[in-house]
This record gives C-alpha cells, sequence and structure tokens, in this order.
C-alpha cells in the first residue's frame, strides 16, 4: 500500500499519520479481543476446572489490554518502517 501511495504522491509524513491511525484502530481491535478472550479463559479455568469463585480482577486486564495495544504498533511500524524509508521505484522493480 505505502509503495502505491507514494508512486501516487504522498510524502513520507502523510503515510506514517495512515499508518499509525490504521495501527491505532488494529490495536483497539486486538486490545478488546485479547481482553475479552482472557477474562472469558479465565473465568473458565477458575470456575469449571478449579471449582472457585471467580473475581475480576482489574489490574492484570489492564497489563494485558496495555501488551497486546503496545505489541501490535510495534510489528505494524516495523514491517513499513523499511518502505517509508526508500524511495518505491526499489520496491517496484522487485514485482
Amino acid at each position: 500500500d505505502a509503495v502505491i501511495l507514494k508512486v501516487l504522491g504522498a510524502t513520507s509524513q502523510r503515510l506514517l499519520k495512515i499508518f499509525m491511525l490504521e495501527y491505532l484502530f488494529l490495536g483497539a481491535i486486538v486490545m478488546l479481543a485479547a481482553g475479552a478472550l482472557g477474562a472469558f479463559a479465565s473465568y473458565t479455568v477458575i470456575h469449571f476446572v478449579m471449582k472457585q469463585p471467580w473475581v475480576f480482577s482489574l489490574s492484570p486486564l489492564i497489563g494485558v489490554i496495555a501488551a497486546s495495544f503496545m505489541l501490535i504498533l510495534a510489528l505494524g511500524f516495523s514491517g513499513t518502517r523499511r518502505v517509508l524509508g526508500h524511495k518505491p521505484s526499489i520496491y517496484l522493480r522487485n514485482f
């Protein structure tokens, strides 16, 4: 996507803003899914396997949400960092 947008005239600064917005939305979706699945998994294990009362704890949930959000941002930017620093002709010749 970045190569095509660069060919069409987008600047690296503009592409960085576009990717930041994209990864923020993706990170939000991942953090919600990770939090919901983690809470469901902990409830299932504690309630059905260990036969103990389940108590919701916010601090581990915040840790999982923050870790998943930072991970998706780091992976997303590491993948696009190479493209933002080079001219698009290098990548177009490889196709």
